[in-house]
């Protein structure tokens, strides 16, 4: 006959007890809105833009490291911000980016910067090359 251990009977109710717990919170989800049938939609938005590098920029035998961007709180967020009045600043409801606008920022500006192969190397803070100078946004 097989028995169980005194620590076995002592997780025995333990385990009962965080299964019935477990139970009644997925119950009470549904009351809560947790069905998702309820919710709004959000809708990502993720803009690629392209910057043409112009051939008339001078080439640079140096190398470029980027620092990455600082922008205010309040505007460096995916949440989308827009200022409808001079005065008043709003997010819209259900829209947010998929990257915040400090590293598109930095994104766009590396991107124009490698593919205009005017500058020798060029690279974001952290990325191993010995820059010989240093671009802060």
């Amino acid at each position: 006959m097989i028995t169980p251990t005194t620590s076995a009977r002592r997780a025995l109710p333990r385990l009962a007890v965080a299964l019935a717990l477990g139970t009644l919170l997925a119950g009470c989800s549904s009351l809560l809105g947790g069905d998702g049938g309820d919710r709004d939609r959000s809708t990502i938005y993720a803009p690629d833009p392209r910057v043409e590098a112009n051939p008339a920029w001078p080439h640079a035998d140096w190398q470029l490291m980027l620092s990455p961007p600082t922008a205010a709180r309040m505007i460096d967020s995916f949440r989308i911000a827009v200022r409808p009045i001079p005065a008043e600043l709003q997010v819209y409801r259900g829209a947010s980016w998929s990257k915040t606008p400090t590293d598109m920022l930095q994104d766009t500006v590396l991107r124009t910067l490698e593919d205009s192969g005017h500058i020798s190397a060029v690279a974001r803070q952290g990325a191993g090359i010995t820059a010989d100078y240093k671009l802060v946004i």
